[in-house]
């Protein structure tokens, strides 16, 4: 009988004593564990956010220099067809837009991730040419992107597209020859 043995006291002791060692242990590295598998998440999280982050940083600039370029690109044909014709203004002539169009449309090939490349009119907004023919001649002059591009280039937060409820981001620049 364990009251009577030494040995079963001894022996019984020793088992319930090694048994709460064993569990206070076993509850702390379990707590522990937990708790530095949770850092490191949280820290790969951050660090591949981060990255994402510089990602898309990178390429919004790469949007901006590409649309600088076309803006210059139609800048210069505009002033080509202004000096051949040596009477209007460059926005004035319809002749302009299809040349436009042909410039939008290369800028568009050259940019797999652009929906649809617009020309808008600098005073109401007007789609002057569009790689969309369905855009043409429609307005945008309340639109955030006209709005905030004609002061000089902008990034529209990303938001759903209405038609396919897919992330898009608007980018914008001006297109100003050296009058403005």
């Amino acid at each position: 009988s364990v009251r009577k043995s030494l040995v079963a006291r001894l022996v019984s002791t020793y088992m319930m004593l090694s048994v709460l060692v064993i569990v206070c242990v076993g509850a702390a590295s379990w707590l522990a564990g937990r708790e530095l598998l949770r850092d490191a998440a949280f820290s790969r999280l951050e660090t591949s956010s981060r990255q994402k982050e510089t990602e898309l940083s990178l390429w919004v600039d790469e949007r901006l220099r590409g649309l600088d370029f076309l803006a210059s690109q139609l800048v210069r044909q505009a002033e080509a067809g202004h000096a051949a014709r040596g009477h209007s203004a460059p926005g004035d002539s319809a002749a302009a837009w299809p040349q436009a169009t042909a410039l939008l449309q290369d800028y568009k090939r050259a940019q797999l991730d652009a929906l649809e490349v617009l020309l808008l009119a600098p005073t109401g907004g007007r789609v002057l040419a569009s790689t969309e023919p369905a855009s043409v001649g429609g307005y945008r002059a309340s639109y955030n992107f006209y709005i905030q591009g004609r002061q000089g280039p902008a990034v529209q937060s990303v938001y759903p597209s209405p038609e396919s409820l897919r992330p898009v981001l608007t980018v914008s620049a001006p297109v100003k020859d050296d009058q403005g």
